[in-house]
């Protein structure tokens, strides 16, 4: 069912396509752009700034590096948070390795795993939340990736979108609206 919509990409997107063909200044461009922007996301999920902007550099490093694995199946700002999310999550990981097991009870831990019945619960609402965000129009689908699934703030998330804040409220009553219409149907 997904291979029904069309994106309608937008500049960032444009430019990102530019990029898959070694511009450097459209690559320039993106980075004066979103570098801010990942930086205060790195920094919502409890980085210090100092980390937060290297975790940036760090996103803008390998999107450059996988720069030909970009297919313009998303938008440009989901792909790079895509990259932003995997760069905080590979670094918690690595600061959570460097705890010392010997001080935990790992009973604590083992106990605390889903069951596999709940495992595929959350398999089945995730892939209807999938479908339904791809239902939303593109502004709605933006606003709602950006405030809801990338942690961003209202303002944030209108800065990043171009738009007031009162207009991202407005995609986001909508996508709401839409999603939970869309979900009782599923």
């Amino acid at each position: 069912m997904l291979d029904n919509y069309t994106i309608r990409y937008d500049e960032s997107t444009t430019l990102m396509w530019q990029v898959t063909k070694d511009d450097h200044l459209s690559f320039k461009m993106l980075y004066e752009k979103y570098l801010r922007v990942i930086i205060n996301y790195m920094r919502h999920n409890g980085c210090p700034e100092v980390l937060a902007e290297d975790l940036a550099q760090d996103v803008f490093l390998r999107l450059w590096q996988h720069r030909k694995k970009f297919q313009g199946k998303s938008m440009f700002l989901t792909f790079l948070f895509g990259y932003a999310k995997n760069v905080l999550h590979e670094k918690k990981s690595a600061i959570f390795g460097m705890i010392a097991f010997s001080d935990c009870d790992v009973s604590n831990f083992v106990s605390k795993l889903p069951s596999p019945d709940t495992i595929a619960q959350r398999k089945d609402i995730t892939r209807c939340l999938v479908k339904a965000t791809f239902k939303l129009t593109q502004k709605q689908r933006l606003a709602f990736e950006a405030v809801y699934l990338n942690a961003l703030s209202v303002t944030e998330a209108a800065e990043l979108l171009g738009c007031s804040t009162a207009s991202v409220y407005n995609h986001l009553h909508r996508a709401r609206k839409r999603m939970c219409g869309l979900l009782k149907n599923l």
